[in-house]
């Protein structure tokens, strides 16, 4: 009897802490996705310097919530993210358009990767 006990526990921390964990990266992307609508805004009207303050509020913004997301996601992820935005703040200082919107797309899908491989489901699992 104990060990099914134990058993029912440990599923039951298991998907608590899952719980958590999806509320804490879906909270935190949403605050990266308004700093990347604020790009997007910027480079539709052609403000780069409105970009480049906003994709420096958007490192801010993933530099406060990094340590969770190396926690919760994968770390390579994590680091294309950063590698990602750092672009992203060159192309946006030297006005490359293009570049920037191919970036923020990749940004975009790559904030999804993260989120939606986290939660738990069979087809994570397997």
């Amino acid at each position: 009897m104990k060990q099914y006990i134990i058993i029912f526990l440990a599923i039951i921390s298991i998907i608590l802490l899952n719980i958590y964990q999806i509320n804490f990266l879906e909270t935190t992307s949403r605050y990266i996705f308004s700093d990347l609508e604020d790009i997007k805004n910027g480079v539709d009207r052609k403000d780069f310097d409105s970009v480049y303050l906003s994709t420096v509020e958007l490192k801010k913004t993933f530099k406060n919530v990094e340590a969770g997301w190396d926690i919760f996601g994968e770390h390579d992820d994590v680091k294309e993210i950063n590698q990602n935005i750092s672009r992203m703040l060159v192309y946006a200082k030297y006005k490359e358009e293009s570049e920037l919107e191919m970036e923020i797309a990749n940004l975009e899908s790559l904030i999804l990767h993260v989120v939606n491989a986290e939660k738990l489901s069979f087809s994570n699992v397997l």
